[in-house]
């Protein structure tokens, strides 16, 4: 069993796990670990190759009472690398059962492979299990590993690039095949081309029928002649009669106007991201303090700015993130009222603040949770010292806790937010603009 599994039972049950020489031992399940052992809880920050080794991780557990200075000071006087504080939080969350995953926990084929083939170097001679019997054996090689969409959904690096780089393939031969077709559609075109030139492969007739509403015969024009008639013959044509000037309409002036309406009839993408929050007052951020939060990394209680008087607010709020990625400011739009949009504000939608009722989601455009959070990055903040709420560690969120007091640390969770938010929408919403 996986050690991670093995603490948290630990903990749930108030057995004992001690350092035995080299060794951590379960009291409680008789088993024992290299104290070097890699668990399967990766890094979020730095080489995401190498996970937290069990010592690392079992000195968190022995200190998951202490704040973080005093459990870093003990870290150095027992000289154990110690883990970072953003995945220290999931990780004692998780211990103590109040979230099922997390999402340092790396469940994907490339990390068990990773993680067998670490456990094959890093074990000793001496620590090495026991052939087990014949029956054990059999019931072993039969088993199989039971994954639901929600496991699925919880892997944290999950891509498609096999996938990605097979229609890239498929899309060059497709372009190398149509490309000698278009080749030959150039050349036949030019062998059909007026040798007078472009203007005269005009059909002068139905131009000026469908463009000025009269013959050419009526307006009293040459089409083999000049557009543009000289003083000394604009008052007759070459028979010698009349000719009706038109009123200062030139056909350039027509194919000019043709492309300028042409231009603003082609409607514009909207690219900015749109982020949902409740539109009640049973959450901890909603349309009041949000702007304030995710723009400024400042947390003002709603129930503040309710009693200054700050109660007519737009529906649609926006805001501006300066993106990690190039540096510069992004806009984004909060918004608490998701029956305003349209099909393409549905693309635009990343982010959603829950509220832990499954009633938030009626009327929207998804099956169930795991197809929302799949496609919406789902975010919950709760104080710091109360319990998530039981829905919500059923669903693929991110929790993030916020203190009652210490509004100094309201910065590092916003942070937090656009970091995972960005993630998100690089891998799942490219078309945005982030």
């Amino acid at each position: 069993m996986e050690p991670l599994l093995l603490l948290r039972e630990a903990n749930k049950r108030s057995e004992s796990v001690v350092l035995e020489g080299d060794n951590i031992v379960f009291k409680g399940s008789n088993k024992s670990f290299p104290r070097n052992f890699p668990t399967a809880y990766f890094p979020s920050r730095g080489r995401e190759k190498q996970p937290y080794t069990l010592e690392v991780v079992w000195f968190l557990f022995q200190h998951a009472d202490k704040s973080f200075r005093e459990y870093v000071s003990e870290c150095v006087r027992a000289g154990v690398s110690r883990v970072q504080i953003i995945d220290s939080r999931d990780l004692i969350a998780f211990f103590r059962g109040e979230l099922d995953t997390c999402a340092g926990i790396k469940v994907s084929s490339d990390a068990e492979e990773s993680l067998s083939e670490k456990r094959s170097f890093s074990a000793p001679e001496g620590q090495r299990k026991k052939d087990l019997d014949g029956a054990i054996r059999e019931a072993l090689n039969q088993e199989h590993e039971q994954q639901t969409i929600s496991s699925l959904l919880a892997s944290k690096e999950r891509h498609f690039k096999n996938l990605v780089e097979r229609i890239k393939r498929l899309r060059k031969e497709s372009e190398e095949q149509m490309a000698p077709a278009q080749t030959e559609s150039i050349a036949s075109k030019k062998q059909q081309m007026d040798p007078r030139g472009d203007r005269y492969s005009i059909r002068e007739d139905m131009f000026y029928r469908e463009n000025i509403g009269a013959e050419v015969d009526e307006l009293g024009i040459d089409p083999s002649g000049r557009f543009g008639l000289s003083s000394t013959n604009s008052g007759t044509n070459l028979n010698g009669t009349g000719v009706i000037k038109s009123k200062e309409t030139s056909v350039s002036n027509i194919q000019s106007a043709s492309l300028k309406e042409n231009v603003s009839k082609k409607p514009k993408t909207n690219v900015t991201p749109i982020i949902v929050v409740p539109s009640g007052y049973n959450s901890l951020i909603n349309i009041l303090n949000a702007p304030e939060f995710l723009e400024k990394g400042h947390f003002v209680p709603w129930q503040s700015l309710k009693a200054q008087g700050m109660t007519n607010v737009s529906w649609s709020v926006k805001i501006k993130h300066v993106s990690n990625a190039s540096q510069t400011p992004v806009e984004y739009q909060i918004i608490n009222n998701t029956s305003r949009l349209s099909s393409e504000d549905w693309k635009r939608v990343c982010a959603v603040v829950c509220n832990g009722a499954q009633w938030q989601f009626k009327g929207w455009p998804y099956p169930g949770t795991a197809e929302l959070f799949a496609d919406v990055r789902g975010f919950y903040f709760y104080f710091d010292d109360e319990q998530v709420d039981p829905n919500v560690r059923g669903w693929v969120v991110k929790c993030l806790p916020i203190s009652r007091n210490k509004r100094h640390l309201d910065y590092s969770v916003a942070l937090e937010f656009w970091r995972t938010l960005e993630a998100h929408v690089k891998a799942r919403k490219p078309h945005l603009k982030v």
